[in-house]
């Protein structure tokens, strides 16, 4: 038999037993398949990073072969995307007390910010002067920043969904999965962009 608790003035369910797309401990179905996606596309990035890192360490020339990257739009574009995770936290925080106008902001900001990563990145990958097959170096750098920006495009995607979500009133301290399903993608493609700004723009200054 399903077992339902209701919030003040039987504001929503707390926690759902029985009942098909949440687990007994009221974790909806989503989340387990947020962190499989987690997990299958953080191997993927892991396999990509690990083959650069191998074929730079084979390699007898210094990577890139066109001089040191630059850092202006790397960096900017670092702390964009960090300002972002930082407004989704808040966002998380503010849904966990029904705080739901201060969600609509949080919500706006990252993915202002996101869409500001976004069209960064993208500039950046668009106006490469090597193409992927030019050598060894940018083949892996335009894969993966491409793939990058293919997955944060999906994050902005779902933040826009969020917040129009939000702004319907869809989200009160007990209906907010959604959210923390989002901000375990959006916070995983943080963490991918720091490999990646450390492998690709911070370790050619190093060597």
């Amino acid at each position: 038999m399903s077992e339902i608790a209701l919030g003040a003035n039987g504001a929503g369910p707390v926690a759902i037993k029985g009942v098909s797309g949440v687990d007994p401990n009221g974790r909806a179905s989503g989340w387990y398949g947020a962190w499989l996606i987690v997990a299958t596309e953080g191997s993927l990035f892991a396999y990509v990073l690990f083959g650069y890192c191998y074929a730079l360490l084979q390699s007898a020339e210094k990577w890139p072969l066109d001089g040191l990257p630059p850092l202006a739009l790397a960096s900017a574009s670092t702390i964009v995307l960090i300002a972002s995770s930082a407004a989704l936290a808040w966002g998380q925080r503010c849904v966990a007390t029904g705080a739901t106008d201060r969600l609509v902001q949080a919500l706006a900001l990252t993915l202002a910010l996101g869409v500001i990563f976004v069209g960064l990145q993208s500039r950046d990958w668009l106006h490469q002067s090597a193409t992927i097959s030019a050598d060894a170096y940018h083949s892996f750098y335009v894969l993966t920043t491409g793939l990058d920006i293919v997955h944060a495009t999906a994050g902005v995607i779902a933040l826009a969904a969020l917040l129009v979500w939000a702004l319907l009133g869809s989200f009160d301290a007990n209906r907010g999965d959604a959210v923390s399903i989002v901000a375990i993608y959006w916070h995983f493609i943080v963490i991918v962009w720091l490999f990646i700004f450390a492998t690709f723009f911070l370790v050619p200054y190093l060597r």
